[in-house]
């Protein structure tokens, strides 16, 4: 199977890693996010979020500062 590259949405960061990558990562970020929630249900489109935006921009995450 081809490697595709991936733009994110400010083009710099995220280079090199496919589509498949990023969704693993974003996957288990939101899981983490669960879990420090207490895995209090009704949450996972907030976690998917959350954890999308630090995955493709993490120079603007809290968890990269």
């Amino acid at each position: 199977m081809k490697n595709l590259p991936v733009w994110n949405r400010d083009k710099t960061a995220n280079q090199g890693r496919t589509r498949v990558e990023l969704a693993s990562e974003i996957r288990r970020r939101a899981y983490e996010l669960y879990e420090q929630r207490g895995r209090a249900e009704g949450h996972a489109l907030e976690d998917w979020e959350r954890a999308e935006n630090e995955v493709l921009q993490p120079e603007r995450s809290p968890a990269a500062v």
